[in-house]
């Protein structure tokens, strides 16, 4: 960057712009990035085939470039993003997703950009990271000189890898505090009479989607009026386990328990409504369906795993139960409900991310490390 009144040109790699929790973290820091300070532009690889942040992003006055569709194997991948590079000469290339780290890493050296990053946004044990090749695993974690992850987990996990410590950078996810006079419609069957415990996220095995379901059968007895809501759309390429959670609704009698909603735009609003929020993933980084569920006001019940613990304090702003244990569920569920103290508990979880989860200083702290990174290459 040439002068501090220059704008910083920074383009942003992403695999897809889905509506998953990545995407939507990058939408909200560029949301509330300072474009005064900085010119984002961001370059897509894969169409979704389902909802995306396009349309939100480009009203916010930042180009979406898709990759050209042609461009469907690596090296024209590379060789298409080491010409865009020298055309724009950016002063950051990051690349937002795990798989496209070696693009922002070796098309940015040979294209000459000054500051190349990539990121870890979730546990390296997740399907997609293991999916890569060998090869493609150790490029995606030593092609940047610099790596941006959101859990404290995810950079430990790395630094076993050998990434050295001083070369990566935590910048936890962010959340928007919903005003409390917003109301929504509700669904006919969420009707006020029923206990509402709830899960948000997209239907993926490693959310373990089905020891929520099955948490939610062992209680029927105990609780008539309990309601489990799953709001969140099947994946693709996980067809068959969203398949099975329907089976097992089924098999287990759950029809009129288990409401499956799909995608909702108004999901962190509508969390309100729980009486509980549940996240029972096998792993995580910093889940923003656990964020929104806190700065919705609701007590959690969520894996102890990866990144969570650093966000839910075991018996003051929830519970943490084991990964994939039913049975440990149901008793914290059972817990919950039962628990007087369980509003205080969601007002201590709001009150967390309202003071340290701000996406308006999350954007401020991204730019400041671009901007002493480059001071340093001078």
């Amino acid at each position: 960057m040439a002068s501090s009144d220059k704008k910083l040109k920074v383009i942003f790699l992403i695999n897809e712009l889905g509506k998953g929790g990545s995407e939507r973290q990058l939408y909200l820091l560029l949301k509330h990035m300072d474009l005064n300070a900085a010119e984002p532009l961001v370059v897509v690889f894969n169409p979704s085939t389902l909802t995306d942040y396009a349309d939100a992003i480009r009203a916010l006055g930042i180009q979406v470039l898709p990759l050209p569709s042609s461009k469907n194997s690596p090296l024209k991948r590379l060789f298409w993003l080491i010409r865009f590079f020298r055309q724009k000469k950016p002063d950051v290339v990051h690349s937002w997703s795990a798989s496209d780290n070696p693009y922002a890493g070796i098309a940015g050296l040979l294209a000459g950009v000054p500051l190349r990053l990539g990121s870890f946004r979730d546990s390296l044990a997740n399907r997609g990271f293991l999916n890569l090749s060998k090869l493609f695993q150790y490029l995606a974690i030593h092609t940047c000189p610099i790596l941006v992850v959101n859990a404290q987990s995810i950079l430990e996990e790395l630094h076993v890898r050998g990434f050295s410590t001083n070369r990566l950078f935590l910048l936890e996810n962010c959340v928007e505090i919903p005003p409390n006079s917003i109301e929504i419609d509700l669904p006919a069957a969420l009707s006020s009479e029923f206990r509402l415990v709830g899960t948000v996220g997209n239907i993926r095995r490693k959310k373990n989607v089905h020891i929520f379901i099955e948490g939610i059968f062992l209680l029927t007895d105990r609780f008539p009026d309990l309601r489990g809501v799953i709001v969140g759309q099947p994946i693709p390429d996980e067809l068959d386990y969203y398949q099975s959670i329907q089976r097992l609704i089924q098999e287990r009698d759950l029809t009129e328990k288990i409401i499956l909603l799909g995608f909702r735009d108004d999901a962190p609003l509508l969390v309100r409504k729980f009486e509980v929020f549940c996240l029972l993933s096998d792993f995580e980084g910093s889940p923003n369906a656990v964020l929104e569920a806190m700065a919705a006001g609701r007590p959690v019940i969520a894996s102890n795993t990866s990144g969570i613990p650093d966000l839910v304090q075991d018996g003051v702003t929830g519970y943490l139960v084991p990964p994939g244990d039913a049975t440990a569920f149901a008793s914290a569920l059972e817990k919950m409900l039962n628990n007087p103290d369980r509003e205080e508990m969601g007002a201590k979880g709001r009150k967390r991310v309202e003071s340290k989860c701000g996406c308006q200083d999350s954007a401020a702290r991204l730019l400041e490390l671009y901007q002493q990174l480059l001071k340093r290459k001078k």
